[in-house]
């Protein structure tokens, strides 16, 4: 984002991204987020979400249908992911980058859902401040 100034940008959508870094630049990405965010500025946030995952792998036992969105669906270079979250890991890397008033939200803006359906059962949608 080096052509965005510092504070300059009122929101950033991120749906199914943060997850494509490698979990040794998590921390780094999201404080470049926060360093082009205006104070009070909104950061939207979908991940998959690990604990959905591992519940539905429990009920299921079959590990064929948390793979794609655990590990990417890779059909394509760059549809891999790297790292994983809860809320709990999320929230403490936002706090650690500049961000707080991180609270679970249920609406994803990319596909105008609203809570747990077909097409949203994994992930975790957060919204965060910049401080």
């Amino acid at each position: 984002l080096t052509h965005f100034k510092d504070k300059s940008v009122d929101m950033i959508y991120a749906s199914h991204l943060l997850e494509h870094f490698s979990h040794k630049n998590t921390q780094e990405t999201l404080s470049e987020w926060c360093r082009v965010l205006k104070k009070g500025g909104q950061l939207y946030l979908a991940v998959p979400d690990f604990n959905k995952l591992i519940l539905k792998f429990l009920v299921l036992r079959n590990p064929r249908v948390i793979i794609d969105p655990l590990f990417g669906s890779q059909d394509y270079p760059s549809n891999f992911h790297y790292n994983t979250f809860n809320f709990k890991s999320l929230r403490e890397v936002l706090k650690k980058s500049g961000f707080s008033k991180i609270k679970k939200t249920k609406f994803d803006f990319l596909t105008k859902n609203f809570g747990d359906n077909s097409t949203n059962w994994c992930s975790l949608n957060v919204v965060a401040i910049r401080t």
